[in-house]
């Protein structure tokens, strides 16, 4: 439900495409990326139109920024 309401409210693509960096932050802060939280980030990339490949090139940033 909130992935579909967050889905309404945006409109240009660099804002979801921020929004999905800004959740890949808070999966990786948590110890990494586990199923549950990239089933998340694979529903916001359906949800904004975006392919789901677009998940890794936020990603991978988010990772080494955090440095693991």
């Amino acid at each position: 439900h909130r992935v579909g309401r967050i889905g309404l409210i945006l409109h240009k693509d660099a804002h979801k495409v921020e929004v999905l960096r800004i959740a890949a932050l808070m999966a990786h802060v948590s110890g990494g990326v586990d199923q549950r939280e990239r089933t998340v980030l694979d529903k916001l990339c359906a949800q904004f139109a975006l392919p789901g490949t677009a998940v890794q090139p936020v990603r991978d940033p988010a990772q080494s920024a955090l440095g693991r």
